[in-house]
């Protein structure tokens, strides 16, 4: 009996030093944990003071670049708007100038001007104002573009193709003088001083269609500018005979077609060479006369269904 009892309070006193020694650990991690709370707390109090300075100092630095950019900004457009005004005030002297002297005709104001372009300009001005070749003279010849647009100008003005003689750069611009004095005077022998052959075409070309002359597309050396001509030539005047004249055998063809058509007259067709144009021909005069019996003078069958079906 008194051996259960020893057992009982043993059992009893190892319950009470296990509870003891939990209690000491559990006191252990709070007391750890408190601890380690605190010690966080003063490595984010420390990072936060190391950074807040950081901080401050790089937005300082882009807010300082940013005046700065905004500086350097603002003097470019400055400088630009400066730049804008001298363009437009040294515009509107070259135009008052020239206006004055255009209008005046008095070279003395070409003289008051500061660059030898807006004297040369100025003179240019004067010369087509006063229609005076002469003055195209007192042009530098270094700006040859300003000193022969100025003959250009005073020959057409003055429909004398002598004066694009004076022209220095030889090529194009001469060539077009004498193309556009042949054009106001409607005169194809002007044509004959243009030095190169595509441009001496195109200016019998242009002649030939004003006067509607077949006789001037006979100068024409390039073929296929010479059947242009005629053809454009043929619009007008619907000529059988001109037709003739057109190597090209598909323009020769819509020659034929076309006067067939507006004439009503199938008999034209019969001088075209080709069947397939030929078919075209009937067809196209067919419609126009609305007969349906030269429909079947038609050999493509394509050719002859359309023809039907155009005809009411």
């Amino acid at each position: 009996m008194s051996k259960k009892i020893l057992n009982k309070k043993g059992i009893t006193q190892l319950i009470i030093i296990l509870i003891g020694v939990l209690s000491i650990l559990a006191i252990s991690e709070l007391v750890i944990f408190f601890i380690e709370k605190n010690q966080n707390k003063d490595i984010i109090k420390n990072n936060k003071a190391t950074a807040e300075p950081l901080l401050d100092n790089s937005l300082k630095r882009l807010k300082q670049q940013e005046k700065t950019i905004k500086k350097e900004q603002t003097i470019k457009a400055k400088k630009e708007q400066n730049k804008e005004q001298g363009r437009r005030a040294r515009k509107q002297e070259k135009y008052n100038y020239n206006n004055i002297s255009s209008t005046t005709k008095d070279l003395s104001k070409c003289d008051e001007l500061d660059t030898l372009k807006a004297k040369d300009n100025c003179y240019k001005d004067v010369a087509i104002a006063k229609q005076d070749s002469s003055i195209c003279n007192k042009i530098k010849d270094y700006d040859v573009a300003i000193k022969d647009d100025c003959y250009n100008k005073i020959a057409q003005a003055k429909k004398d193709s002598s004066i694009c003689n004076n022209i220095k750069a030889h090529g194009i611009i001469k060539d077009f003088c004498y193309y556009d004095v042949a054009k106001i005077k409607r005169d194809a022998s002007i044509c004959g001083e243009i030095n190169e052959q595509a441009n001496r075409d195109e200016c019998y070309d242009a002649i030939a269609r004003i006067k509607h002359n077949t006789s001037i597309c006979d100068m024409i050396i390039n073929q296929n500018v010479k059947d242009s001509c005629y053809s454009g030539i043929n619009r007008v005047k619907q000529s059988v005979s001109i037709c003739g004249k057109i190597e090209n055998q598909l323009l020769r063809a819509i020659c034929y077609i076309k006067i067939a058509k507006a004439k009503q007259n199938l008999s034209i067709c019969d001088k075209i060479k080709n069947q397939f144009y030929i078919n075209v021909c009937y067809r196209d005069v067919a419609i126009a006369k609305q007969d349906s019996s030269i429909c079947n003078k038609i050999k493509d069958q394509k050719i002859k269904t359309d023809c039907y079906n155009k005809i009411k």
